[in-house]
């Protein structure tokens, strides 16, 4: 399971700075492709799963998160590739990826 991920800096669009925006993006969508990229270059094993976390931010957005919502989805994305690409390869690995929404029990 690909679960690395940065706490967004919460605020305002206009009061984010290039970095904070960015901060999932450098974290949680490139740790899902270099992992993603890995499985496929390896490969590993047909009948493996790659599970991927997303979030329910895709679904709704998250205004006062900078870049989270659209990092996330870009997992969900290169999840899609990685499958479009294992399944054009032959090489029996699945790609999935989780969209959990937030809970009171979480720390964000």
């Amino acid at each position: 399971m690909l679960n690395a991920g940065a706490v967004p800096h919460v605020a305002p669009v206009h009061e984010q700075t290039g970095e904070t925006f960015s901060r999932n993006w450098h974290t949680d969508t490139r740790h899902v492709f270099a992992w993603t990229r890995a499985a496929l270059r390896e490969p590993l094993a047909p009948g493996s799963v790659v599970i991927s976390m997303s979030g329910g931010a895709v679904l709704g957005g998250s205004p006062l998160s900078g870049g989270y919502a659209s990092a996330k989805a870009a997992v969900r994305y290169v999840r899609g590739y990685a499958a479009g690409e294992s399944e054009r390869a032959g090489l029996g690995i699945r790609f999935a990826s989780l969209l959990p929404n937030m809970t009171a029990a979480g720390d964000v």
